[in-house]
């Protein structure tokens, strides 16, 4: 059969598994696969400064058309510059004219374009190739459905035509912000102050609702769209994101406790398969994380994914231990738990993992609560933890455990000692107001390590975790230096830098892979692990073998 034969429908999904280097090459093949492979290589474009992991073990580098930085440019100008011809060139193929003066197919093919914070290390100087770049994709890109901007102050642009649209509520532009109409999807990234919405029946069309409250406060505008409307309800909800926390150090005299009622009277919670909660309450006594949580639940009857973040200004174990107890209440308590496929867990952890009363007791109990609710989700497919080495860098035990007791394969065996042996030949600062420098512990190296590969994911802060799937990891990297005066000792020649990230990152891979061959009993359905952005496979077809992604020996 020839490739002419095939369905065009077969040839676009199968095209839509190829990794971007490879549909750039189907699209020099032939004629006729230029036209597929070059709508696929538009479809979803994304611009970053810092390269994409990519690996042949799996797809997720194929869903964005990704423009960077090289992977070892020779200086930061260097890497701005290649990334400016970069976007010319796609300048260039977006304002294509063919002999009839017809739009390029180029243009026609974009769908959605993601533009994310720090493009440009000299942002001054491409400020204006982005500016010219997003004119041009409101002038030619008709087919436009979704557009992110984290530069939103310095570029605005229009799009009518989005079903995916952003809003932002800022006080001190305007009083009063119009909420657009025939969206599918909406974000509202809302600032300080108090403000007015206005047309807010449009909100009824929506499916996807997702807030960005810089107060912490996302149940502020439930309450103003019921207040304006109190007959509207989001009955065709499906997917929402939203933060809120109760805080003695609110930016307004206003404590805003969580509120049940201020979401279930605009909201039918029934119908949402997608949920991100991003929550707490710092306040001393406070009953109002548990009551939100627990009647919230039995309303959760269709959800599939579920996103729960941790928000607090307190640092202690028993503070994020009744954190967990009350959303893992909700998790075995939902209807749908039996059904759920995807989980995102993430703590609010203390600088450096010092957090109060972190003894081994602790540890232990904390261990247990999960290991008792883990074994209820048994269609779990995917499970994310952003900060998972964050949240164990909390614990002496388990870095020293990771460090000093953990896995003894040939690769571990070589290079842990050289972090033992950098531990025991740094030391860090601790308070700038003195010229005192404390030893480097483990955990606060493992935290450094965890904070490091926070940055693989850069829409992390600008999407909802939600997503998290739909985007690439980067690489990151780190020096071993820096971060609070980070000194080496006299008559230490220091040979730690940049080279020896990958390796602490593949011994902590290692660490995690242990967790996972311990926890996957109890989970029989589960494929896909982040822990900490470090990508995991689980191969149900070879008697459940846990396979890193990314982070393997070389």
């Amino acid at each position: 059969m020839m490739l002419q034969d095939l369905p065009i429908s077969a040839l676009v999904n199968i095209i839509s598994f190829l990794p971007q280097n490879d549909t750039l090459t189907l699209c020099h093949t032939s004629k006729f696969l230029h036209t597929i492979a070059s709508q696929k290589l538009y479809r979803n474009i994304a611009i970053q400064r810092t390269p994409v992991l990519r690996t042949n073990k799996w797809y997720i580098d194929s869903t964005y058309t990704y423009i960077t930085t090289p992977r070892n440019p020779t200086s930061k100008e260097a890497a701005d510059y290649v990334l400016m011809l970069k976007l010319e060139r796609l300048l260039e193929s977006l304002n294509l004219k063919v002999n009839k003066g017809e739009k390029s197919v180029y243009a026609d093919s974009v769908h959605n374009f993601m533009l994310f914070n720090g493009s440009f290390h000299d942002f001054e100087n491409g400020l204006a190739i982005l500016n010219q770049l997003i004119v041009t994709l409101k002038q030619n890109c008709e087919n436009m459905e979704r557009f992110h901007n984290s530069q939103d102050g310095l570029i605005h642009v229009d799009f009518h035509n989005l079903t995916h649209d952003t809003i932002y509520v800022d006080p001190e532009h305007e009083n009063t912000t119009y909420i657009p109409n025939d969206k599918e999807s909406l974000t509202i990234q809302a600032y300080q102050g108090k403000f007015e919405l206005d047309n807010v029946e449009s909100l009824a069309s929506l499916k996807e609702l997702v807030i960005f409250d810089e107060e912490l406060a996302s149940l502020r505008i439930f309450g103003k769209i019921s207040a304006i409307s109190p007959t509207l309800r989001l009955a065709n909800l499906q997917k929402l994101s939203l933060c809120h926390i109760h805080d003695l150090h609110d930016h307004t005299d206003e404590l805003r406790p969580l509120n049940s009622h201020l979401l279930l009277d605009l909201i039918t919670l029934e119908q949402i398969t997608e949920l991100e909660l991003t929550i707490g309450c710092t306040v001393p006594e406070c009953p109002c994380l548990g009551a939100f949580v627990d009647e919230l639940t039995p309303h959760l009857k269709s959800l599939r994914k579920i996103s729960l973040n941790e928000k607090t200004v307190h640092k202690d174990h028993y503070h994020t231990e009744n954190w967990d107890v009350a959303i893992l209440r909700m998790l075995i308590n939902m209807p749908c738990v039996s059904k759920l496929t995807s989980l995102t867990i993430n703590h609010d952890t203390p600088k450096y993992g010092s957090i109060e009363n972190g003894v081994d007791g602790n540890y232990f109990r904390r261990r247990r609560l999960y290991e008792s609710v883990f074994s209820k989700f048994t269609s779990l497919q995917t499970f994310v933890s952003n900060t998972m080495l964050l949240t164990a860098s909390c614990y002496e035990l388990l870095t020293s455990d990771l460090l000093w007791n953990g896995c003894e394969c040939k690769y571990c065996l070589k290079y842990l000692p050289y972090l033992d042996e950098y531990l025991m030949n740094h030391g860090i600062k601790h308070d700038y107001t003195s010229d005192k420098f404390h030893d480097m512990l483990s955990p606060k190296l493992f935290h450094i390590i965890g904070i490091e590969l926070l940055h693989r994911v850069p829409a992390l802060g600008e999407l909802s975790t939600l997503d998290y799937w739909k985007f690439s990891p980067c690489d990151a990297t780190w020096g071993f230096h820096g971060y609070d005066q980070i000194t080496c000792y006299e008559d230490y020649e220091c040979k730690f830098n940049d080279s020896w990230f990958h390796p602490s990152v593949v011994c902590v891979s290692h660490f995690f892979r242990d967790i996972l061959r311990y926890c996957k009993k109890d989970l029989p359905q589960l494929r896909t692990v982040a822990l900490s952005n470090v990508y995991f496979n689980i191969d149900l077809a070879n008697e459940g073998e846990v396979q890193c992604i990314y982070d393997n020996e070389q």
